[in-house]
C-alpha cells in the first residue's frame, strides 16, 4: 500500500501558495478516475467542471516524479494537486455502488458484434457496471451528466468521432474498417460480444517466412497462424487484437507464386534484400528466419520533425534506426530507406515509444498541429525534451516575446496604431539545451490583433516570428475601436469620421495630439450649437417648429459632415418636411410606393424651386438637370447599375 499522504505532502513542497490554493479551490467541484494502476505507476484522469477533455496525470511511485499533460515535466500544476488528493482520499478504493456526490465520472465504450456478415459497432456510456448505448457523438456529448455520472472524453474518443459510422445494427463497412481500427488502438474499452479485445490498424492476414536453404534463401507467402478468426467485412482477430485484413496489392499470379515459395540465390539475393523484403515489409508481416545479407545491428532511436504550415506548428514523431536512418518504423513494419534491414529491437521500441508519450503526449507516426498560446507552449516542451533528435526549424517561430503594447502615430490626417513587443538582444533562436526559444519581439499586424482579441486568444502572432501576449485591459476598452478602424482602412486610408470622437479620446490618453483637420469635425459633434437656429433654404414656404429645427440643425450638421443620419420622429409629425430643408441638389429619395405623390407634393408646396422627378413606370428616363428624383425600392433594385453611374450628393 502506497502512502499516499507522502505524496500530497511532497506535492505540496513543490507546489507555489497560489498554486496550491487553485488545486485545492479546485479539488472541491473536479472529478478523479482512475485509469492506469501498476506497482511504480498510477495514471489517473482529472474532469474540470465545464471542460469537456480531462487532464491525465502520470505518478511514478519509484522516483517519486509526476507529470500532467497540461504543463511540461518540471511543472507543478492544479491537476496533479487534485489527483494526489484523490488518491490520499482513497479514490481507487471507491465502491462502484456506494452512493456519490453526483459528481462520478463516465467513460466512452466500443463494442463490436458478430452479425452474419461481419462486425457490427456501437459505442456506449460506461456508468460504473452498467452501459447505455450512445446515440450522438461524443463531441456534443461531452460533460453531460446522466444517473449521477458526467461523460469524460479523451482525445481518443474525439479520433473516433472523425471516422463517422453510421449508427446501423448491420456489418461495418470494409472501406470504414481500416480508419476505425486505427483509430480505436487508442482507445481502452473495447469489447467483441462482451470480451475485451485491443483494436489495431496493422492490416494482418499473411506472413512472408524466409528461411535459409542450400541454394540460397526461399520465401514463402503462409497463412498467419496467429489469425484465429476472419470476418466477412475485412477485419481479423488476431490473438487478442482486431486488425484490419491485410491487401497484399499483388497480382494473383505473384501470390501463386509466393505460396508455393520461391528460391533466391546468386545476384537475385540482393532483389530479395533490398526491394522484395521491404516491398512485402509494408502489405505483410515479415518471419525472417535466416540471417539475410545487409542486416544492420542498429539501435532504435526517435526523430521529432517540425514544420511551420499556415502559422501553424506541425510535429511528427518517428522511430527510426540508424543515424543518418536507414529504416523507419511505421504502424505496419518497417520502412526501409537505403537497402540495409535493422534488427528489431521490440523492447526498446515499446519502451521509447511510452517514453515519448509520456514527456510529449505524442504517438510515434502521428502528426500533431499546434497553433497560438498552444504552439508556443509545445515548443517550450519539445526545445527542453531530450529522449531523441528535433529536426527542422520551425520552433524558432514559436518563442515567446514580451507583451504587445500600441503606439499612436499621428502624422498630418494619417492616423496608424501600430503594436510593438520589446524583446531580448538578437534574433530568434534555440537556447541551450532545456531553456525555451526566445525571441527579439517585434511588431504585430493590427488585423492580426483583432482576429485573436476577437477569438478569445491571449497571444498574437508577430510579422518576423513569435508570438507576444496581448494587452488584454487596453483591448476590453478599445478592441471595437481598433476592429472598426481596421476594417475602415481596408477601404480608405482616411479615417472615418464617425470614430473621431473615440480617436480623439485614445490620443488624449497616449498623450498625442490629435491631426488638426480633426477640430472641425469635434466642433461639429459636439453639444456647441444645437439650439441655434439652423440655416433654412431661401425657397422654404414653411414654419417650422423648435423640435423641428432641431431635427433640421442635426441633418443639415451630419450632411456637412459627410455623415449618415436617422431621423426618428413619430409619425405625422414632419419627417418629409425636415429631410426637405437639407436637400440642396442631386439628390434622391427611395420609398414606398404609397408615398412617391407625398414626396413630390410635399416638395413643390415647401420647396417649390426643386425641381422634382418621380422616377418610375415603364417609360421611365432619368433627367440630368433634375435636382430630385424620387423612386421605390422595387425600381431602384431593377436599375441599380443606371441609377449608381450618377454620383448622389445625397441619398
Amino acid at each position: 500500500m502506497h502512502d499516499w499522504k507522502r505524496l500530497v505532502k511532497l506535492v505540496r513542497g513543490k507546489a507555489t501558495t497560489s498554486t496550491w490554493g487553485r488545486g485545492v479551490q479546485l479539488a472541491r467541484s473536479a472529478s478523479v478516475l482512475p485509469d492506469e494502476v501498476a506497482a511504480d505507476e498510477v495514471i489517473v484522469k482529472v474532469l474540470t467542471p465545464g471542460k469537456p477533455l480531462a487532464n491525465t496525470v502520470s505518478f511514478f511511485l519509484d522516483d517519486d516524479d509526476w507529470h500532467c499533460d497540461c504543463t511540461p515535466n518540471d511543472v507543478m500544476c492544479e491537476h496533479l494537486i487534485v489527483a494526489a488528493m484523490a488518491l490520499r482520499d482513497g479514490v481507487l478504493e471507491q465502491d462502484e455502488d456506494a452512493e456519490d456526490d453526483g459528481n462520478r465520472a463516465s467513460t466512452v465504450g466500443y463494442r463490436f458484434r458478430r452479425v452474419r456478415s461481419g462486425l457490427s459497432f456501437q459505442r456506449v456510456i460506461c456508468m460504473g457496471r452498467d452501459e447505455i448505448p450512445l446515440h450522438q457523438t461524443v463531441t456534443s456529448a461531452a460533460g453531460d451528466v446522466q444517473d449521477g455520472y458526467r461523460l469524460v472524453v479523451a482525445s481518443s474518443d474525439l479520433a473516433v468521432d472523425q471516422v463517422r459510422i453510421a449508427r446501423t445494427a448491420d456489418a461495418v463497412s470494409p472501406g470504414k474498417v481500416r480508419p476505425l481500427l486505427k483509430a480505436l488502438a487508442r482507445c481502452q474499452d473495447v469489447k467483441l460480444d462482451g470480451v475485451e479485445v485491443r483494436a489495431s490498424g496493422s492490416p494482418v492476414g499473411a506472413v512472408a517466412r524466409v528461411t535459409k536453404v542450400q541454394e540460397g534463401y526461399k520465401l514463402v507467402l503462409l497463412q498467419d497462424p496467429g489469425i484465429t478468426e476472419v470476418f466477412g467485412n475485412g477485419m481479423a482477430l488476431k490473438k487478442d487484437a482486431l486488425h484490419p485484413v491485410a491487401d497484399l496489392e499483388m497480382s494473383r499470379r505473384e501470390v501463386d507464386e509466393l505460396r508455393k515459395g520461391r528460391i533466391f540465390k546468386g545476384h537475385q539475393v540482393a532483389h530479395l534484400v533490398t526491394e522484395l523484403i521491404p516491398y512485402l515489409k509494408e502489405r505483410v508481416r515479415l518471419d525472417l528466419r535466416a540471417q539475410l545479407p545487409g542486416l544492420e545491428a542498429e539501435t532504435p532511436r526517435l526523430e521529432v520533425s517540425t514544420e511551420l504550415r499556415d502559422g501553424q506548428l506541425n510535429v511528427l514523431a518517428t522511430l527510426v534506426y540508424g543515424d543518418p536512418p536507414i529504416a523507419r518504423v511505421d504502424s505496419d513494419g518497417l520502412k526501409i530507406f537505403a537497402g540495409k534491414i535493422p534488427e528489431r529491437d521490440h523492447a526498446e521500441e515499446a519502451h521509447l515509444v511510452k517514453a515519448l508519450r509520456t514527456a510529449l503526449d505524442l504517438e510515434v507516426g502521428r502528426r500533431e498541429v499546434f497553433e497560438g498560446e498552444f504552439a508556443v507552449a509545445f515548443a517550450q516542451k519539445l526545445a527542453a525534451w531530450q529522449g531523441g533528435n528535433v529536426l527542422g526549424m520551425a520552433l524558432e517561430n514559436f518563442f515567446l516575446s514580451a507583451p504587445i503594447h500600441p503606439e499612436l502615430d499621428v502624422e498630418g490626417q494619417s492616423f496608424q496604431i501600430r503594436f510593438h513587443s520589446e524583446g531580448g538582444e538578437g534574433g530568434a533562436e534555440l537556447s541551450e539545451a532545456g531553456a525555451p526559444p526566445r525571441g527579439k519581439g517585434g511588431s504585430a499586424r493590427p488585423e492580426d490583433v483583432v482576429r485573436a482579441w476577437k477569438a478569445g486568444r491571449d497571444l498574437v502572432p508577430l510579422i518576423d516570428g513569435g508570438f507576444a501576449p496581448l494587452p488584454a485591459e487596453w483591448l476590453s476598452r478599445y478592441g471595437t475601436l481598433l476592429s472598426e478602424l481596421t476594417a475602415a482602412k481596408e477601404v480608405t486610408d482616411a479615417v472615418p469620421v464617425t470614430l473621431v470622437p473615440e480617436l480623439d479620446a485614445l490620443c488624449e490618453e497616449h498623450q498625442v495630439a490629435p491631426p488638426v483637420e480633426w477640430d472641425g469635425m469635434r466642433r461639429l459633434l459636439s453639444a456647441e450649437g444645437l439650439d441655434s437656429a439652423p440655416e433654412l433654404p431661401e425657397d422654404l414656404t414653411a414654419t417650422l417648429r423648435e423640435y423641428q429645427e432641431h431635427g433640421v440643425n442635426w441633418l443639415a450638421r451630419l450632411r456637412n459632415a459627410e455623415m449618415g443620419a436617422i431621423l426618428a420622429d413619430d409619425m405625422g409629425l414632419g419627417k418629409t418636411l425636415q429631410a426637405l430643408c437639407v436637400v440642396e441638389s442631386n439628390a434622391i429619395v427611395v420609398c414606398p410606393r404609397s408615398v412617391l405623390e407625398s414626396w413630390r407634393n410635399e416638395a413643390e408646396r415647401f420647396r417649390p424651386s426643386l425641381r422634382v422627378q418621380i422616377y418610375h413606370g415603364p417609360k421611365r428616363a432619368l433627367k440630368p438637370e433634375t435636382d430630385l428624383v424620387v423612386t421605390t425600392y422595387a425600381i431602384f433594385r431593377q436599375d441599380e447599375k443606371l441609377l449608381l453611374q450618377r454620383e448622389w450628393d445625397m441619398v
